[in-house]
């Protein structure tokens, strides 16, 4: 015979209905089940008409996002001369950085800007801008100060996230600056 000593101490309610130990006010039998939930909108649609309604597939931007970054860094490479735009030094392959003065995570919409983006080498971009932020960010003001003005202006707009199609024309326009 099980004694109410074995039992844990979460498990000494008595179900309400039998007397039975249980967790709860009710042992697993007696337990009383949440009623289904009904639609508050009338279902008098048909299969013929559910058939009509056009299926809107959602577009994934992900690809053309990804796409579009590196053709607008591949043109500021190619605007800066692959010349780091703090030391000087001319920088290729993996030392060529093209990187955001307003960070993405702060304004993605000034993610695909030109003007948001400036080459520098591994050192100064990793060592310097990043670790040393005022300091950087008063040598851009004033080295690029119309870039500055540009940037402030576009991020005060708050604009919107572009559209799948202002993707696809935006990478059509770079990829003509490329060639």
């Amino acid at each position: 015979m099980i004694t109410l000593s074995t039992y844990p101490i979460a498990m000494s309610k008595a179900c309400i209905t039998c007397g039975k130990r249980a967790y709860s006010d009710y042992c697993a039998a007696h337990k009383p089940r949440k009623p289904l939930k009904r639609s508050p909108i009338k279902q008098t649609a048909t299969k013929a008409t559910k058939a009509k309604a056009p299926v809107k597939k959602a577009k994934n931007k992900k690809p053309l996002m990804k796409k579009l970054e590196k053709l607008v860094k591949d043109y500021v490479k190619r605007r800066d001369e692959y010349t780091c735009q703090k030391c000087g030094k001319v920088v290729e392959g993996s030392n060529c950085h093209a990187s955001h003065v307003i960070p993405v995570s702060r304004s993605g919409y000034l993610q695909f800007d030109p003007m948001n983006m400036k080459v520098m080498c591994y050192h100064d971009h990793i060592n310097w801008w990043h670790k040393h932020p005022v300091e950087a960010g008063k040598w851009y003001t004033d080295t690029f100060p119309e870039r500055w003005e540009y940037l402030q202006a576009l991020h005060i707009q708050r604009l919107k996230p572009l559209t799948y199609d202002e993707l696809q024309s935006k990478i059509e326009h770079y990829k003509g600056l490329l060639k």
